[in-house]
């Protein structure tokens, strides 16, 4: 489980995210609905372990991961993440990419389905955006990892594709048992979580 426990982060004066406390369990997706600016994309980022919490604490698994003191490094933590700029290494190709993260199963069928299977051999440059955003999800998903972390990882796709991402990003972390952070603007996205949490201007309460 990860738990986010009185979690705030400042910038300086500014008060990005506000004494957030809730649980990702193992096998389960959580969703957080809101719209830009109101601070998802912080507090993915602080419990990813790219950011120190100003205050609170987070655990995975019971495991000490960050506070305003001390941080896990984000690799050292079980997760894997998708953020709205897709992070591929530049330097490797498509291929590599997928594999650096040491799939549990061979790619083919996540590439075939997510329409990349033809570009494996070109780099992040020769890429679109939305063909990067693809092979970010398919790494992610490939990752021998417990929990996976998604901040809007369906923006500027078309509507078909959307669906058919969406599709496969259900059925594969529902498949493995995965703890989803599902963070949209789109509540479409989030009909299928758990449970739904609503943000705005740095704090969350539970969608009733």
């Amino acid at each position: 489980m990860i738990e986010v426990k009185e979690v705030a982060k400042n910038y300086g004066r500014v008060q990005a995210i506000t004494s957030i406390t809730f649980n990702v369990p193992k096998g389960k997706t959580i969703g957080i609905l809101g719209p830009s600016g109101s601070g998802k994309t912080t507090l993915l980022r602080v419990i990813a372990g790219f950011e120190y919490p100003t205050s609170g604490q987070i655990l995975i698994d019971d495991t000490f991961a960050s506070s305003p003191e001390e941080l896990l490094e984000p690799h050292r933590r079980n997760l894997s993440a998708v953020f709205q700029t897709p992070a591929l290494w530049p330097n490797m190709t498509v291929a590599e990419n997928i594999n650096y993260v040491q799939p549990l199963s061979p790619p083919n069928e996540l590439l075939e389905r997510t329409g990349i299977a033809e570009l494996i051999d070109r780099y992040p440059n020769e890429l679109s955006g939305g063909e990067a955003r693809r092979v970010s999800i398919v790494r992610a998903l490939l990752a021998d990892k417990r929990y996976l972390l998604l901040d809007e990882p369906l923006v500027n796709l078309n509507p078909e594709l959307k669906e058919i991402i969406h599709q496969i990003i259900v059925e594969e972390t529902q498949r493995r048992g995965m703890g989803v952070l599902y963070i949209s603007h789109d509540k479409s996205e989030l009909e299928y979580a758990d449970k739904i949490y609503v943000m705005s201007e740095g704090q969350i309460e539970e969608k009733q």
